[in-house]
């Protein structure tokens, strides 16, 4: 069972990105980092957008198959838009019941089969939150080269943060 509040890992990722995105420049947001193998912030950043999108949109037919995001350039080249986007995006996943369950396909490697998983909203929120604290630390990476400064807590699970304290 879920034992979180219900939007708990949605703010905290939502929480963080903001942060983010507050603190750098568009050039910032853009610019393609060396430390990350030539790939820009807003790159990975749309990258952990598209797949909470995916799960916001399987509300509708309730399948998700994460190979199928959009890669939304709109995305990538504005720190206005993508506030936007997450905005919205977040407000609307809020809404969804945990609970409810879902399939999760995908394309196995080496054939022509798809995969179909039986799973929940609430099962793909918690992986889309592990994914998006993942990125969130190589992002923070890629911040830190450009001088630009984010909470000791950015791109740290909630666990984590956690076991420090205790220590």
């Amino acid at each position: 069972m879920y034992s979180m509040s219900k939007n708990t890992g949605i703010n905290y990722i939502h929480n963080q990105i903001k942060c983010l995105l507050d603190s750098l420049t568009e050039d910032d947001y853009k610019r393609d980092l060396p430390i990350l193998g030539q790939v820009s912030i807003s790159k990975h950043l749309r990258h952990v957008y598209e797949f909470y999108k995916l799960i916001n949109d399987a509300r509708h037919n309730r399948v998700i198959d994460y190979s199928l995001r959009q890669r939304n350039e709109d995305f990538e080249n504005s720190i206005t838009i993508a506030k936007s986007y997450l905005k919205i995006m977040f407000e609307e996943i809020s809404e969804i019941d945990f609970t409810t369950d879902l399939i999760v396909v995908n394309d196995e490697i080496d054939s022509d089969k798809i995969l179909e998983f039986k799973s929940s909203f609430g099962r793909e929120l918690m992986y889309a939150f592990d994914h998006a604290i993942h990125h969130l630390a190589i992002i923070k990476i890629g911040a830190t080269s450009m001088n630009v400064v984010l909470p000791k807590s950015f791109g740290v699970a909630p666990s984590t943060l956690k076991y420090q304290n205790q220590n």
